[in-house]
């Protein structure tokens, strides 16, 4: 079961390659990430989403890195809330 985290507070220079080198310790397999971007210039919009393999590896990142710097800012990290529809 997937288990999406909501990273906030992201520096609207980091990647998704920066993000992913963080999160995959966390994990057994890959962590999917997707940075929230305008959609007409692309920009970022502070705040991504990553998508963990089991719940035990999002609890234990979460844990881990909420609170931490990167890039310049404070992450704030958390289970994100499920989509209704």
């Amino acid at each position: 079961m997937v288990v999406t985290v909501h990273i906030g507070n992201l520096s609207f220079e980091a990647t998704e390659h920066e993000l992913e080198q963080a999160l995959s310790r966390f994990a057994k397999s890959p962590v999917i990430i997707r940075i929230m971007r305008n959609r007409f210039t692309e920009k970022s919009l502070g705040y991504a989403f990553a998508d963990f393999p089991d719940k035990d590896s999002a609890e234990k990142a979460i844990q881990e890195l909420n609170g931490v710097e990167l890039s310049g800012r404070t992450l704030r990290m958390a289970l994100a809330k499920p989509q209704n529809g």
